[in-house]
């Protein structure tokens, strides 16, 4: 039996000029099926590692390779074996009908594929295409969209709106502020009633001292009365003169300075919600980190006027930095439904739910507290957490445990879901099924 041939890979560099109407639709349909296999492709560095850069696309990624079956394109032929053919090759420049030539039977010498030559099988001669991330990320998310956005298209208009801006020392009464104004005032007044303050002091504590003696007979009465007397004149005299220094001079008043400043609203709001407790352990938490950075890089690039919140949990949620979100390594207990209750008051505290788009994506194991998960859907129905988003996302990463184990959380959000069509579920078992995952979601609907 003859050995197998290696498979032979080339670059190729079309540079062919449009002509006669037929290169450039021949040329589209190699471009299509190049970007399929872009899309079938499965990067291993497209990790949580360079989030930034995933989102504005810098660096080079692995090379993607492109086989001969995916450029394959039906054709009529003779099946082979049933006589004498005749053959049209398309492109022959050289050779007319009738014509004889040598036949290289010996796998020949050019470079031919697997099993090419020996009558074996057909050849198959791969080509790579080396791209950057931002020409990946373009075909990629290509075909990829938000579900059910909505246009927001007046929000979208810049307008004026009021900002902060410091203080400043002319104003309004409506414009004073209080508690600035105060903070300049009382070092003033310290300063101004420092010896009166002092003074009284001292005058307070010898009144005091006075008294207990004079109630013990330690001291002549007349003369200790007499003192007494003078001191409370001298007291009566300096409180009349602290009290007298004006609580607010002009100089201490500070009035709060707006200026006009032109804001964009969001196109969307995006929430991420990552369990990092002690069920996810690194193969977990890698795949976790890789789904939503594929998120991330694609809100980044499709729709930068996006809001990204972060959102980690164990038995407690916790809002982060996308640094922190990406990084961290805390562990702990799993409770899900603090982290929906913190989401949905973010919502409220934040964002006009009625007018803007609001989603969520969630990944974690399905690890669950049985005590929590009656709190599941209370907290997204009852509470109307769902009811204002666009749509939900949920990952479950990782093998099921062993036993026929089934995950608690995602039977109790799949009884959501049978019934609501805004959450979408996927399981990811493995690093190369976050992109299957990440297209089932977002692929663009029919329409």
């Amino acid at each position: 039996m003859s050995e197998k041939l290696p498979t032979a890979t080339y670059i190729y560099v079309d540079r062919r000029k449009t002509g006669r109407g037929k290169s450039l639709p021949n040329r589209q349909r190699l471009l299509r099926r190049i970007k399929d296999a872009i899309r079938q492709s499965k990067p291993q560095d497209i990790d949580a590692g360079g989030v930034k850069n995933m989102g504005n696309g810098g660096g080079q990624i692995n090379p993607v390779k492109v086989t001969r079956n995916s450029l394959h394109e039906p054709s009529f032929h003779y099946a082979a074996g049933t006589g004498d053919m005749d053959i049209v090759l398309i492109g022959n420049d050289q050779w007319e009908r009738g014509d004889e030539f040598p036949v290289d039977g010996g796998g020949g010498s050019g470079g031919s594929g697997n099993g090419a030559g020996n009558g074996q099988e057909d050849g198959e001669d791969d080509f790579v295409i080396n791209i950057s991330r931002d020409e990946f990320f373009n075909v990629f998310f290509e075909d990829c969209e938000l579900p059910d956005l909505q246009d927001t298209h007046e929000k979208e208009l810049p307008e004026l709106m009021p900002k902060h801006a410091g203080f400043q020392k002319e104003g309004n009464p409506a414009q004073l502020n209080v508690i600035r104004s105060y903070k300049n005032a009382l070092p003033r007044r310290r300063a101004l009633t420092a010896e009166a303050r002092e003074e009284l002091e001292q005058l307070e504590a010898e009144y005091e001292k006075l008294a207990i003696d004079l109630a013990a007979e330690l001291v002549p009465a007349e003369p200790v009365h007499v003192r007494m007397k003078e001191i409370e004149l001298r007291i009566t005299e300096l409180r009349s003169k602290i009290s007298n220094v004006p609580f607010f001079e002009k100089l201490d008043l500070r009035y709060t300075k707006k200026e006009k400043v032109l804001v964009k609203s969001a196109d969307a709001v995006f929430i991420m919600i990552m369990d990092i407790s002690g069920s996810m352990d690194e193969d977990k938490k890698r795949m976790a980190r890789k789904f939503f950075s594929l998120q991330y890089a694609f809100i980044k690039r499709k729709y930068p006027n996006t809001d990204l919140v972060f959102i980690a949990h164990t038995e407690t949620p916790y809002e982060m930095t996308e640094e922190e979100f990406f990084t961290t390594r805390v562990s702990g207990g799993t409770t899900v439904s603090p982290s929906y209750r913190m989401a949905h008051d973010i919502i409220k505290a934040r964002y006009d739910a009625k007018n803007t788009n609001i989603y969520l994506s969630q990944a974690s194991d399905g690890d669950n507290w049985d005590a929590d998960n009656g709190e599941i859907i209370p907290a997204l129905e009852d509470e109307g957490l769902l009811a204002k988003l666009r749509h939900m996302s949920y990952a479950q990463v990782g093998q099921s445990w062993s036993g026929g184990w089934v995950a608690t959380l995602w039977s109790t959000l799949q009884s959501v879901s049978n019934s609501n069509p805004k959450l979408s579920m996927v399981k990811i078992l493995n690093d190369t099924e976050v992109f299957d995952a990440f297209h089932k979601i977002y692929k663009k609907s029919a329409k």
